[in-house]
């Protein structure tokens, strides 16, 4: 294989891929679906966490050291793990995911990045899991 066709054989997957992430993101905002765990590592990326605004959603939310912290469907963790360095000292955050595999997802980069304020539950939001009126913030 030349390099011509090595290139546009690289360029025709990346383009395969997003494609499939753009229609995912379509389809869920038709739909309501989660985010499927298999496209966990495009929501891990530091140029999706720069697109998306990632500290800048978080400064709108307001996270203030020593709070309590809901997300709901935080997926990979792409706002919860960075929500848990800003609620230190003393805060605690929690995750509830519907997706064993984003679960996973979630609390192996919690482990990797040292977080330890962080706990991921595998649940059904809709469902009581947590005691109401629980947590200082929550978001989706």
């Amino acid at each position: 294989m030349n390099p011509l066709q090595t290139a546009l054989i690289a360029l025709a997957v990346i383009a395969t891929v997003i494609l499939i992430v753009l229609g995912w993101r379509w389809a869920s905002r038709v739909w309501s679906v989660p985010c499927p765990s298999l496209f966990g590592w495009a929501l891990e990326s530091l140029l999706y966490a720069r697109i998306t605004g990632t500290e800048k959603t978080l400064n709108r939310i307001g996270l203030r050291p020593g709070q309590r912290v809901l997300e709901v469907g935080p997926g990979p963790g792409r706002l919860l793990i960075p929500a848990a360095r800003k609620v230190l000292p003393g805060g605690e955050v929690v995750g509830i995911d519907i997706q064993p595999g984003m679960i996973e997802r979630l609390k192996a980069r919690t482990s990797a990045a040292g977080v330890t304020n962080l706990t991921a539950i595998l649940g059904d939001a809709t469902q009581p899991i947590v005691p109401e009126g629980s947590f200082d913030v929550v978001f989706l």
